[in-house]
């Protein structure tokens, strides 16, 4: 199961929290990669990593085609 990034935000022009799924949207769903791999994103402003996605591979994109032929096939 996918992580969930979180961020609480707290300035004049909006107030509350934002959630997303971090991991990869594959046939309806959010899925981890196949790999196991991650990517961590870094905020320009602090050059920190501020969160961490799930890399897409080669075997996540056999599994996204098997997913297209089945929907698009009759």
């Amino acid at each position: 199961m996918p992580t969930v990034f979180t961020h609480e935000f707290n300035t004049p022009v909006y107030k509350g929290k934002v959630s997303f799924d971090t991991g990869l949207f594959i046939d309806g769903q959010f899925v981890d990669g196949s790999d196991g791999t991650t990517i961590d994103i870094v905020n320009p402003g602090t050059s920190r990593p501020d969160i961490v996605v799930n890399q897409y591979t080669h075997s996540d994109s056999s599994s996204l085609a098997w997913s297209i032929l089945v929907v698009f096939v009759p």
